[in-house]
């Protein structure tokens, strides 16, 4: 892939008019609709919230890698499909409590959080992960 350094546009007669229009419409938007991001109102009800997240206890002994955790939890039907899906950045765990920010998981064998529960994201599918005694 090649990044354009420049462009020569000296022949060009008209001005790109309608690109210049929808930048306007989407900062009108931000400013005045959404509140500068502060409207919860409008963004949640423009924005996408998953419905229901699903709960599956895991026996605790699969705690300890994130691939094994997802083949046990029923997201992934293999190891080769779960390493490759976290190879690819598509994990995505979540604080139980809601507050916090998510963070991307990258290697098959981190640790998931195992104190409780746990709330992780693969691809469009939200699963809350329990993590049963093995004893």
């Amino acid at each position: 892939m090649v990044l354009p350094i420049g462009d020569d546009n000296t022949g060009r007669i008209n001005k790109p008019v309608v690109n210049y229009v929808l930048i306007a419409i989407n900062v009108l938007v931000f400013v005045f609709l959404q509140g500068l991001g502060s409207n919860e109102v409008f963004t949640y009800a423009f924005s996408v919230v998953p419905e229901e997240i699903a709960t599956r206890e895991v026996a605790g002994a699969t705690e300890g890698a994130a691939a094994r955790a997802l083949v046990a939890a029923g997201l992934c039907s293999s190891m080769r499909e779960a390493r490759r899906k976290i190879a690819e950045g598509a994990l995505h765990v979540y604080p139980d409590a809601g507050a916090g920010a998510p963070r991307e998981v990258r290697d098959p064998e981190e640790r998931l959080d195992g104190s409780g529960a746990t709330v992780v994201r693969l691809g469009r599918k939200f699963l809350r992960i329990v993590w049963k005694d093995s004893a």
